[in-house]
């Protein structure tokens, strides 16, 4: 079975639409998180949003962060349904928010998109102390 293939992921604050469908509002796009104090445990709220093509199976997706760049696991989201569709053209858009996921210590995070068990992409997110 062939994976959907990924064309973008962005995160950022928050994602809003005006309805259960596209088209969708990114808000506060960013790769930094800055925080105004180093805590032992941080938790932060925000969003990712990504698209992909090709799905013309059914299946899902589920996302994982990673300390550093492939490190360690430090979450993994629940299954996402995979929009299914007969025109392999369609592009298809997934908001995702998450609240109160936690991240070790300040650094850089690499948060993956997989299909089934298959890694299709990643993005970088950094999070610092205000003043580095």
């Amino acid at each position: 079975m062939t994976p959907p293939v990924l064309r973008t992921i962005v995160p950022c604050q928050r994602i809003t639409s005006s309805g259960d469908r596209p088209p969708y509002s990114l808000h506060d796009v960013t790769f930094t998180i800055r925080l105004d104090q180093s805590p032992e445990n941080i938790r932060l709220t925000f969003a990712l949003f990504f698209a992909y093509t090709e799905s013309i199976f059914p299946g899902h997706f589920h996302l994982r962060v990673y300390d550093g760049i492939g490190g360690r696991c430090s979450f993994m989201s629940p299954d996402i349904p995979a929009g299914i569709h007969e025109d392999a053209t369609t592009v298809f858009g997934q908001p995702i928010e998450f609240e109160d996921i936690a991240f070790p210590s300040p650094g850089q995070y690499s948060i993956h998109v997989y299909w089934q068990s298959q890694d299709l992409g990643c993005t970088y997110l950094e999070v610092k102390v205000s003043g580095d």
